[in-house]
């Protein structure tokens, strides 16, 4: 099962050319055409603390039927990316259902005897466990790295003026309305990157446009997610939010907003914290294609989820240790089952006559 959610991670969702200004937070369609509805989204982060990368792992749904559209997903430092199996979405969420508990309930039986046998039993699903291209400086934005994922070209791109990058973007088809152009202030100078992800008329799609999971490995102090929707008035979906976070690391975490005079806590919560088995951590790096050693030193899980709709604003979003290191496991699913016991009845109807005779032979 896909465990797919709001695609909460697209910091700027942009409208190919030819559209109406597009929102760096949502997906939209062109002016009186089929509109683009953002699907599910899930992501996972591995955070390497002895070397102060991340790397950091999300796949996403569109249903549109609109032929073209894009978005930015902005990183403190340049990444570098890379298709992945998507399983591993399905290998930590499993680890996360509730285990499924046995419990026996005793009746009495007065009519015939039942073998009497079983107690409590507990069960739970076992799971088995580059070199960069060279830049090009293009209307003053550099871009770093260029590639195909799935129905998508992805760009790299550093900027340290926000109206070239608004420039490169109107250029390769994208077209940025002032809430878009607003929100790119903050992710241009110094070490900050964009990715700019295209899909350009894809016919088959009936409907659905699915980016296959992919990997960002970029260089930060901290654990990033990036969190930061464009200042609009928001806009109503038929459809609950909600965003889902994993994030591997060394100790239980917790997030907080960038922008600390936010007043506005981050609403996320943690719905599940512990240790991973070493063959689930085994089989994460295979899956993610990371040294397994960066998997041995990342070997507790905390999962985030976020429910708020529309985001508060409270820029985007860092991860540190969490004041409680106590585990956070999803309540059992507890399966009772009647048993009886035998009743001898014959032995009770005797001690039952005995008593009466006794009592009525006292008067």
């Amino acid at each position: 099962m896909k465990h797919l959610n709001r695609l909460s991670l697209l910091m700027a969702a942009l409208l190919v050319s030819g559209g109406p200004a597009a929102h760096a937070c949502d997906t939209v369609g062109r002016s009186g055409g089929p509109p683009v509805q953002i699907g599910r989204e899930a992501a996972v982060i591995v955070w390497d603390a002895a070397h102060g990368q991340e790397h950091f792992v999300r796949r996403a749904q569109f249903a549109t039927r609109a032929e073209s559209f894009g978005f930015l997903v902005p990183t403190p430092s340049v990444p570098t990316l890379t298709t992945v199996d998507d399983s591993v979405f399905d290998l930590l969420f499993q680890q996360t259902a509730a285990k499924v508990v046995r419990q026996v309930r005793w009746l009495p039986n007065l009519f015939y005897p039942l073998e009497i046998g079983g107690g409590p039993s507990t069960d739970s699903s076992d799971v088995d466990s580059g070199s960069r291209p060279a830049a090009r400086l293009t209307l003053g934005v550099t871009e770093i790295q260029h590639l195909r994922l799935g129905d998508f070209d992805a760009s790299v791109l550093r900027s340290d003026d926000p109206a070239q990058l608004t420039s490169w973007l109107s250029v390769h088809g994208f077209a940025a309305d002032g809430a878009t152009r607003a929100w790119l202030t903050n992710y241009t100078g110094g070490t900050w990157a964009l990715t700019a992800f295209k899909l350009d008329g894809a016919e088959g799609r009936r409907g659905r446009a699915e980016l296959p999971a992919f990997r960002m490995s970029f260089a930060t102090g901290r654990p990033f997610y990036p969190y930061r929707e464009a200042m609009r008035a928001p806009q109503t979906s038929g459809e609950p939010r909600e965003l889902q976070v994993c994030l591997l690391a060394g100790e239980r975490m917790a997030g907080a907003p960038q922008e600390a005079a936010a007043e506005r806590r981050w609403p996320g919560h943690v719905t599940w914290s512990d240790k991973l088995t070493p063959a689930t951590l085994d089989a994460t790096a295979k899956t993610l294609q990371l040294p397994a050693d960066v998997l041995a030193s990342a070997n507790r899980m905390t999962v985030f989820r976020d429910t708020s709709s529309p985001r508060p604003a409270i820029g985007d979003l860092y991860f540190a240790p969490d004041g409680t290191q106590e585990a956070v496991l999803t309540p059992p699913h507890i399966i009772w089952e009647e048993r009886f016991f035998p009743v001898p009845v014959a032995p009770v109807f005797i001690v039952v006559l005995c008593a009466l005779w006794w009592r009525r032979r006292s008067r």
